[in-house]
């Protein structure tokens, strides 16, 4: 004849419920309300399983269970959630440090859209001039201009193996740079 606990488990396999005991994790901090608490649940399923209520006992096990798998997650969560802003106020305190180290200029209308290549050496810009420039990131200078489109150029991305630019327009197309194949 199974024990309790084993009646117990084979409960939770009947419900789907896969066998995960607390104690395998480390124990969360709990607050004296807390532990108060939990502890007054496993005595109250203790003296069920005493009186011989199995059904009781199961519940308050279940309950137990349940409870205080949802506080570890909302103490975790908060604890990421700590670390999260921590994190960005590091970030913050970085920027704060930021000032202008360098300007380019060169386009003849508003900046559109700007990225860096894949590898850093670059910054590609797109203006309402019409044109794409190529700069280098480290002398600021122009490399290259890039014209052909009918209309203020708004985006501009390189491909993932930097061999393209890809360029969105407000004239309405879509244009794709690269060296010309032989």
């Amino acid at each position: 004849m199974p024990n309790q606990f084993e009646k117990f488990r084979e409960i939770e396999e009947m419900e789907n419920i896969k066998p995960t005991p607390i104690e395998k994790k480390k124990p969360i901090e709990l607050t004296k309300e807390e532990d108060e608490y939990f502890v007054d649940l496993l005595k109250k399923a203790k003296e069920a399983e005493k009186k011989g209520d199995l059904e009781q006992a199961i519940k308050l096990y279940l309950q137990y269970k349940e409870e205080y798998k949802a506080l570890r997650e909302k103490k975790e969560g908060k604890k990421e959630e700590k670390e999260e802003k921590e994190k960005a106020e590091e970030i913050k305190k970085n920027y704060e440090k930021y000032e202008c180290i360098k300007t380019l200029k060169g386009h003849g209308g508003s900046v559109n859209s700007v990225i860096e290549s894949h590898d850093g050496k670059y910054i590609i810009s797109g203006s309402g001039n019409k044109t794409i420039k190529i700069w280098d990131k480290e002398t600021g200078k122009c490399i290259k201009t890039l014209k052909g489109h009918g209309g203020p150029v708004y985006s501009v991305i390189e491909s993932h193996d930097g061999k393209y630019i890809i360029s969105g327009s407000g004239d309405e197309t879509i244009k794709i740079w690269g060296e010309k194949e032989e």
